[in-house]
């Protein structure tokens, strides 16, 4: 039994991680967490009270999985490196300085990190990454991401990723979009004066991105220290 503490309880995903935590019977959730303030702290969820002090409970888990802020989650790292316990981070909006000090504590303990943890997302960033090689740079590349009012980074974490994959040195035109409640929509399109491409993942609900960190945490506990990423989680349960 993998026992674990969730931080960010209070928000639309923590919610969705909640709500799904029962259907993995090899987690057990041991604490959960959120900021000061919020109203979810003192609530009862599957029978832990959301507090706000990840310092006194952490030493109950084997990992944190959190999604909280940028922030928020690098204080929460820094918690898990000095308690030494595996971290699941899904937070988006990460800087330079911020990504370095993931790197650093994954030096220490086991790290999974990724702006996206759907499964289906992570297969579209291998197959846009084989569609840029083969494409070349004769085909100008879109990329349109469309989220809820509610999202703070702009562009997304995914499609920044999607960026990361397919530019070298080649121009990539994005295009941002808050509407109402939209979970998430990726499409990316290859272009020519005489075809276009297009790929798309759109998710349907917050599930799938909760179904994914659930796994990670499943997968992470008792791995070497090291910065992992879905991918990792995905090829070891294939």
């Amino acid at each position: 039994m993998v026992n674990i503490i969730l931080a960010g309880a209070g928000g639309r995903m923590g919610r969705a991680i909640l709500n799904l935590l029962p259907n993995f019977k090899g987690l057990k959730p041991v604490g959960a967490v959120d900021a000061e303030g919020n109203p979810s702290i003192g609530k009862k969820v599957l029978d832990v009270t959301i507090s706000s002090d990840l310092s006194k409970i952490i030493g109950k888990c084997d990992v944190v999985v959190d999604f909280t802020s940028a922030e928020a989650s690098i204080k929460n790292l820094s918690m898990a490196f000095d308690a030494r316990k595996a971290i699941v981070i899904g937070a988006t909006g990460l800087n330079k300085s911020e990504m370095a000090e993931l790197k650093k504590a994954s030096e220490r303990i086991p790290v999974v990190y990724s702006p996206n943890m759907s499964v289906g997302v992570n297969v579209m960033w291998e197959i846009i990454k084989r569609a840029s090689d083969l494409l070349g740079k004769k085909y100008q590349i879109d990329i349109v991401e469309t989220h809820h009012v509610h999202k703070k980074d702009s562009p997304s974490g995914t499609a920044k990723k999607m960026i990361e994959l397919v530019a070298s040195d080649q121009p990539v035109r994005v295009k941002s979009l808050r509407e109402g409640e939209v979970v998430g929509e990726h499409t990316i399109i290859f272009s020519s004066p005489y075809e276009k491409l297009e790929i798309t993942h759109r998710a349907l609900s917050r599930e799938v991105f909760a179904a994914g960190a659930l796994k990670a945490a499943e997968w992470i506990v008792g791995r070497p220290a090291g910065l992992y990423n879905m991918k990792d989680v995905i090829e070891c349960n294939h």
